[in-house]
Protein backbone atom coordinates (compact mmCIF):
# COMPACT_ATOMS: atom_id res chain seq x y z
CA UNK A 1 0.00 0.00 0.00
CA UNK A 2 2.91 2.33 0.76
CA UNK A 3 4.24 1.85 -2.77
CA UNK A 4 0.95 2.83 -4.34
CA UNK A 5 0.76 6.01 -2.28
CA UNK A 6 4.39 6.84 -3.07
CA UNK A 7 3.78 6.27 -6.78
CA UNK A 8 0.69 8.48 -6.72
CA UNK A 9 2.64 11.25 -4.97
CA UNK A 10 5.45 11.07 -7.53
CA UNK A 11 2.99 11.17 -10.44
CA UNK A 12 1.14 14.11 -8.89
CA UNK A 13 4.43 15.93 -8.41
CA UNK A 14 5.40 15.35 -12.03
CA UNK A 15 1.99 16.55 -13.20
CA UNK A 16 1.92 19.74 -11.12
CA UNK A 17 5.61 20.69 -11.40
CA UNK A 18 5.22 22.70 -14.65
CA UNK A 19 2.43 24.80 -13.14
CA UNK A 20 4.36 25.52 -9.95
CA UNK A 21 7.66 26.15 -11.74
CA UNK A 22 6.16 28.60 -14.24
CA UNK A 23 3.63 30.18 -11.86
CA UNK A 24 0.84 29.25 -14.26
CA UNK A 25 -2.74 28.22 -13.68
CA UNK A 26 -2.68 25.19 -16.02
CA UNK A 27 -0.13 22.82 -17.51
CA UNK A 28 -0.83 24.25 -20.97
CA UNK A 29 -0.19 27.82 -19.78
CA UNK A 30 3.09 26.63 -18.24
CA UNK A 31 4.02 24.97 -21.53
CA UNK A 32 3.38 28.21 -23.40
CA UNK A 33 5.59 30.14 -20.99
CA UNK A 34 8.38 27.60 -21.44
CA UNK A 35 7.91 27.76 -25.21
CA UNK A 36 8.13 31.57 -25.19
CA UNK A 37 11.38 31.54 -23.25
CA UNK A 38 12.90 28.91 -25.53
CA UNK A 39 11.71 30.12 -28.92
CA UNK A 40 11.94 33.90 -28.90
CA UNK A 41 15.31 35.51 -28.48
CA UNK A 42 15.72 39.15 -27.49
CA UNK A 43 17.25 40.11 -30.83
CA UNK A 44 14.94 41.08 -33.70
CA UNK A 45 12.01 41.95 -31.45
CA UNK A 46 11.67 38.43 -30.12
CA UNK A 47 11.54 39.73 -26.59
CA UNK A 48 8.21 41.41 -27.32
CA UNK A 49 6.66 38.23 -28.73
CA UNK A 50 8.08 36.21 -25.87
CA UNK A 51 6.69 38.67 -23.34
CA UNK A 52 3.23 38.42 -24.91
CA UNK A 53 3.25 34.64 -24.70
CA UNK A 54 4.76 34.65 -21.22
CA UNK A 55 2.14 37.10 -19.98
CA UNK A 56 -0.51 34.50 -20.71
CA UNK A 57 -2.34 36.19 -23.58
CA UNK A 58 -3.84 32.89 -24.71
CA UNK A 59 -3.67 31.19 -21.27
CA UNK A 60 -2.73 27.79 -22.69
CA UNK A 61 -5.05 27.65 -25.70
CA UNK A 62 -2.22 27.51 -28.25
CA UNK A 63 -0.37 24.81 -26.36
CA UNK A 64 -3.60 22.86 -25.95
CA UNK A 65 -4.24 22.97 -29.68
CA UNK A 66 -0.69 21.82 -30.41
CA UNK A 67 -1.03 18.94 -27.95
CA UNK A 68 -4.38 17.83 -29.35
CA UNK A 69 -2.87 17.58 -32.84
CA UNK A 70 0.28 15.73 -31.74
CA UNK A 71 -1.11 13.57 -28.93
CA UNK A 72 -4.79 12.98 -29.76
CA UNK A 73 -5.14 10.05 -27.34
CA UNK A 74 -3.95 11.94 -24.26
CA UNK A 75 -5.97 14.37 -22.16
CA UNK A 76 -4.93 17.94 -22.88
CA UNK A 77 -3.39 18.61 -19.46
CA UNK A 78 -1.31 15.42 -19.55
CA UNK A 79 -0.17 16.14 -23.12
CA UNK A 80 0.89 19.66 -22.13
CA UNK A 81 2.94 18.22 -19.28
CA UNK A 82 4.59 15.77 -21.69
CA UNK A 83 5.50 18.59 -24.09
CA UNK A 84 6.79 20.69 -21.17
CA UNK A 85 9.20 17.93 -20.15
CA UNK A 86 10.22 17.40 -23.78
CA UNK A 87 11.17 21.08 -23.98
CA UNK A 88 13.12 20.74 -20.73
CA UNK A 89 15.21 17.92 -22.14
CA UNK A 90 15.47 19.40 -25.66
CA UNK A 91 15.84 23.20 -25.45
CA UNK A 92 15.88 23.60 -29.26
CA UNK A 93 12.48 21.95 -29.69
CA UNK A 94 10.62 25.28 -29.65
CA UNK A 95 12.85 26.74 -32.37
CA UNK A 96 12.34 23.64 -34.55
CA UNK A 97 8.58 23.95 -34.14
CA UNK A 98 8.71 27.59 -35.27
CA UNK A 99 10.89 26.77 -38.25
CA UNK A 100 8.34 24.20 -39.54
CA UNK A 101 5.66 26.79 -40.26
Amino acid sequence: MKWIIALLLVLAGLFYYPQVNESASTACAATEKRFARSAFEPKDGGAILGALFASGVSNGVLAGTFVKSHYPNLPEAVGCSVVYYQMMTDPDMAKRILSKR
